[in-house]
């Protein structure tokens, strides 16, 4: 038997294939009553921007159907609704992926919140997110064509330049913190001492050994991750030509080798749903030097176009992100002359954090510290502050302390209330949260009114009478009953 609460975990996901042709549209048009030429006539959708015929949005979320209906829950599904973004066009004889990942589950009323990305030529052409209830807490196990992955399940992180001073601390770092390894160096036999080190831990590593300033052995870097397909989480790019390099090399072991990366990871973290890759930048990017100029013109590229990239992936749990580190103590490092610098331990504890890290800022590593922001460099917020500004924040926090508890509780309690409606509603970030009510607010329909009530009376520990449950009926109503009900 498939038991709703043990069978579905938030991050899994199902993927599979399809195409359609123009029989397919004919069947669809005579169901739906839809015969516009720009779905069949090629005469007529030449003329059009898309120069040839495309497919229907509602022919292109068919399948929705199928997730909802044989997968997710399957058997005892109620499809509830959904919210489509039609990005692109989807054309006709042309394979269509379809990427489906649970998001959020709500136990008590038996809700999957489903993710869809439908892509076509690496493209993702359309974003849709449903809601499926399960109608019984188990169902007779069904017959599946499709195999049930996890994002959580251990993955593997792939490390260019493992073999280097940064590459080594990198590696046993995540080999202690339950990842799989994928390992590349340009010399077999430094690579073997490394895996030797490794082996007191429990994971799986394979090894690569190419030269990445040659096209030809990029390519065996790609074949590699395209292998790894969805088992690739993580890829960390540490490998570069020493800074003195000529332009060339630099750019080939940089640049050109990061937009490989890139496009050969993007199938696979686009059917996880989920990716990191992490660029070894430089502190010169931000405080330039004099003598260097080459190098930090390519470390700048790379930066600038791993960040270009978030402005679209990170909204579906992939991000691009790039570290600059302060000189780290290695043998790249022995011109810099007598001056503080990170150990490579430092710059692995950082490179951890930032793929645990869901934002797609940049991390700029300095010796006192850790600032992020967007490239650029807009600092967004400091870890570690000078002592002024500790002790700024120092007195600040004793303010805070010194305040009534019931002050410091209603704060906490606004925060609690935002996130039960930004996880039930599925709001954007820039919303007005206050000015939300049931009726008006488009996801806001009955079926979250009762999410919304079942999260709350959760989060807060209580029941609602029958007159509470009637009159609460729009953002300020719930924040005003945290009020009155003097929640702690």
């Amino acid at each position: 038997m498939t038991n709703f609460n043990d069978q579905f975990k938030e991050g899994d996901y199902i993927t599979f294939s399809t195409k359609y042709n123009q029989n397919d549209f004919e069947k669809f048009s005579n169901l739906s009553g839809d015969f516009n030429k720009l779905h069949h006539d090629i005469e007529y959708s030449s003329l059009t921007k898309y120069k040839e015929p495309i497919l229907p949005l509602h022919l292109s979320i068919s399948p929705l159907s199928r997730i909802a209906g044989m997968y997710m829950p399957g058997l005892s599904s109620l499809y509830l609704g959904h919210q489509i973004n039609a990005l692109k066009p989807i054309f006709y004889n042309k394979t269509i992926n379809y990427h489906a990942k649970i998001i959020s589950i709500n136990k008590i009323f038996k809700i999957l919140t489903i993710r869809v990305l439908i892509v076509q030529d690496s493209n993702i052409c359309i974003v849709a997110k449903m809601k499926v209830q399960a109608r019984n807490e188990s169902w007779p196990d069904p017959k599946s064509d499709i195999e049930f992955k996890n994002s959580s399940d251990q993955s593997y992180a792939l490390i260019t330049g493992s073999t280097g001073e940064i590459g080594k601390a990198i590696s046993h770092r995540l080999a202690s913190s339950n990842y799989n390894l994928c390992l590349h160096a340009r010399d077999q036999k430094r690579l073997n001492l490394l895996i030797e080190s490794l082996s007191k831990y429990k994971c799986k590593i394979k090894s690569i050994v190419c030269d990445l300033k040659e096209e030809e052995d990029r390519e065996k870097l790609k074949e590699t991750i395209r292998e790894l397909g969805t088992d690739l989480s993580t890829v960390i790019h540490c490998a570069s030509s020493p800074a003195k390099s000529n332009l060339k090399e630099l750019l080939d072991t940089n640049y050109q080798c990061l937009k490989d990366i890139v496009n050969s990871s993007l199938q696979g973290f686009l059917m996880r749903q989920e990716g990191r890759i992490i660029f070894l930048s430089t502190i010169y990017l931000a405080k330039p030097i004099i003598n260097f100029e080459d190098y930090i013109s390519i470390k700048s590229m790379s930066t600038a176009y791993l960040s270009s990239l978030n402005n679209f992936y990170s909204n579906y749990d992939i991000l691009y992100k790039s570290i600059l580190p302060a000189v780290v103590d290695t043998p790249f490092s022995k011109d810099a002359g007598e001056i503080d610098k990170l150990i490579p331990e430092e710059v692995a504890e950082q490179i951890e954090n930032m793929i645990r890290d869901s934002s797609n800022e940049c991390f700029l590593q300095e010796i006192t510290g850790i600032k992020k922001g967007l490239y650029g460099f807009i600092e967004k917020n400091i870890n570690h502050l000078s002592n002024d500004n500790e002790n700024n924040i120092q007195e600040f926090q004793k303010n805070i302390s010194e305040l009534p508890r019931s002050v410091k509780n209603k704060s906490n309690n606004y925060l609690k209330l935002n996130n039960i409606f930004k996880t039930c509603l599925l709001l954007p970030e820039n919303v007005e949260i206050e000015k939300l009510t049931y009726g008006s607010t488009p996801s806001w329909d009955s079926l979250a009114q009762l999410q919304i009530i079942a999260e709350f009376e959760s989060v807060f520990n209580i029941r609602l009478n029958s007159r509470q449950l009637e009159t609460t009926n729009s953002y300020l109503a719930f924040a005003k009953l945290i009020d009155e009900l003097n929640l702690q």
